[in-house]
């Protein structure tokens, strides 16, 4: 992917994976999206492997854009943590998401 988010790099309650484990699959309605703080996470498509994410790299993230099934599936490669971000007007995120992309734009007062 080549983004990486190192702002996540301490996280409080990251979500533990074992080697295997799935985290999401294809078809899944999402409400958050994850950063891989330590292991290595793969992407799939059918049985094709699209992608593997390591540490700093985000994925999941059309969930929180488009309210869309999730068209790949996730799978911890190796033992991993993870940071799991959802969008700020989720009471029940163990970390809202904070950045400018996920909030509403302000407004300007209107001047009369």
């Amino acid at each position: 992917m080549g983004v990486k988010l190192e702002m996540f790099a301490v996280e409080e309650n990251p979500r533990v994976c074992q080697a295997g484990e799935t985290v999401f699959q294809a078809f899944d309605m999402g409400a958050e999206m994850y950063v891989v703080l330590e292991g290595e996470v793969e992407l799939t498509i059918g049985s094709r492997v699209v992608e593997t994410l390591g540490p700093g790299e985000p994925f999941g993230e059309m969930a929180l854009i488009d309210q869309a099934p999730r068209t790949a599936t996730a799978i911890a490669k190796t033992p991993c943590k993870l940071a799991v971000i959802r969008p700020a007007s989720s009471p029940s995120s163990p970390r809202s998401a904070s950045c400018s992309w996920c909030r509403p734009p302000r407004t300007s007062p209107s001047r009369s």
